[in-house]
């Protein structure tokens, strides 16, 4: 819930003071760390970044670097955004907390600025870089911000006599296996997760999430609270995750949600954030489905080939067509249409050789539906609007380079497979490994296109579909597929 302390301007400038800055993309923001590092210590951050994730010292060796205060602002400016939205966000959950942890502190941007919101809270934040604690301390009597204090120590080993908190806060700090994928699905064709006891401990000890989070719940207080914002917006990692809470006897305290915000130019989906506590609660629970966003299904061509697309889907399928005046573009139409119960369709042209085509499942009907209604009631200027947001996520075809008719890498596929309409199956092959690891590749067609379906058991999913007289490029794709595999070949009859 919102309260006064979710104060944007105030944290800017806090940020401002580390000499933090904020940058539109990531070239600019290169430009300007070039120009703050030297090139002998770039190296050596480049370097020392690639080797973190092989051992302790290595980590620690990063981090030390990188609080340097030559080299502090020009790094942790690339966060910028990422200490906006998280910042604010957890503070407004701070309260009514008496005693605070920050785990994996770092150098203390947001503990000390949490401090100084709450002067009559006792924080104290814990990190295994020594320079990083150095810094952090520093940094908080140069602010005169005294209810907060920093410790050299490791999550893990930190064993403070009888001291307990009634809030802990941890960031990216208890699930650090970032490529670990986490929890598989019980086959390719399913998002459900198999209750496995055994295979969960598997999974925790893997990952090191075991001993972080048993090391978390030692120090929360029977009646504290928990936030926790890993980066498992993954699926798989997600579903670990929450068993490894719920088999501490950790209950959800609010709903969880995604950290969602821009950094250089990029959409960033992090966490989701979980505030979680012993005490129990019926009000919220776990959640282990899938859960897509609006537009994750879309895809968009303009030029010559969404000419070629819209004109056969136009042709093939029922639609409502709308002509209108767009301002800089003239005389418009606007088709949307539906491709069975698989696909539905928006294209727009003019003679101008204006030609966008947009294609998207089922779940993102209400957009198609949205398209139409606002072609329909805008001005001639609104229309051009439109137009310019319809190209603006287009990518351009070319005669030497034609995309495929319509493509999907998110979990969406699978539902658009499924309903593709009078499927007829070419080739198919299932790959597994002895631990259950699935992964399943097969061309196909249907109606006057064929396709090309890839799943696995980690909830990666992709759809190809061209026109059929343009399968070999499928079967070659699927040949490269079995080639690389290296699991053994297990062909369905």
């Amino acid at each position: 819930m919102p309260t006064h302390h979710n104060d944007q301007a105030r944290l800017a400038q806090y940020l401002a003071s580390w000499g933090l800055r904020q940058f539109p993309d990531a070239a600019a923001y290169e430009q300007w760390q070039r120009e703050q590092i030297p090139a002998h210590e770039r190296q050596r951050l480049d370097r020392l970044r690639q080797e973190r994730g092989e051992s302790i010292q290595a980590e620690r060796a990063f981090y030390d670097l990188a609080a340097h205060p030559q080299i502090l602002p020009a790094l942790h400016s690339q966060h910028y955004d990422y200490y906006m939205t998280v910042g604010s966000t957890m503070a407004d959950r701070i309260a009514p907390a008496c005693r605070v942890l920050d785990v994996g502190c770092g150098v203390g941007i947001l503990t000390i600025y949490y401090a100084s919101l709450f002067p009559e809270t006792e924080f104290v934040g814990i990190d295994r870089s020594p320079v990083s604690i150095a810094t952090a301390s520093a940094e908080a009597r140069k602010r005169h911000v005294r209810n907060v204090r920093f410790e050299l120590t490791d999550l893990s080993e930190w064993r403070p006599d009888s001291l307990r908190f009634d809030l802990v806060l941890s960031t990216h700090a208890v699930f650090q296996a970032e490529h670990d994928p986490g929890m598989p699905s019980r086959s390719w064709r399913t998002f459900d997760r198999a209750a496995d006891c055994d295979h969960q401990h598997v999974l925790e000890e893997r990952t090191g999430l075991k001993t972080r989070l048993d090391a978390l719940c030692r120090l929360l207080d029977a009646k504290g609270r928990l936030l926790l914002c890993e980066k498992a917006t993954h699926l798989g990692r997600r579903v670990l995750l929450q068993r490894a809470l719920s088999a501490r006897g950790l209950s959800l305290y609010t709903k969880p949600f995604l950290i969602r915000y821009h950094s250089l130019g990029e959409l960033i989906d992090d966490g989701p954030l979980y505030e979680v506590s012993y005490a129990p609660t019926s009000r919220w629970e776990w959640d282990e489905q899938w859960e897509p966003r609006e537009g994750d299904s879309l895809y968009c061509v303009s030029g010559a080939q969404a000419r070629q697309i819209g004109q056969r889907l136009c042709r093939l399928f029922p639609h409502r067509t709308v002509d209108a005046d767009a301002q800089r573009f003239g005389r418009c139409r606007l088709t949307v249409g539906t491709w069975e119960n698989a696909l539905h369709f928006c294209y727009v042209s003019n003679v101008h050789d204006v030609e966008s085509v947009v294609i998207g499942a089922a779940i993102d009907a209400p957009l198609f539906a949205r398209l139409l209604s606002q072609w329909e009631r805008r001005t001639a200027s609104d229309r051009a609007e439109l137009i310019a947001w319809l190209s603006q996520r287009t990518v351009p075809a070319t005669a030497e380079e034609p995309l495929p008719w319509y493509e999907n890498h998110t979990p969406v596929a699978q539902w658009i497979w499924e309903a593709l309409p009078d499927k007829i199956v070419h080739r198919e092959h299932t790959f597994q490994e002895h631990d259950g690891r699935q992964l399943h590749v097969e061309t196909g067609a249907s109606l006057e296109w064929a396709y090309l379906y890839w799943a696995n058991t980690f909830d990666q999913r992709q759809l190809v579909i061209v026109p059929v007289d343009q399968d070999a490029l499928l079967h070659h794709y699927l040949d490269e597929a079995i080639a690389d595999m290296p699991m053994p070949a297990k062909p369905r009859s």
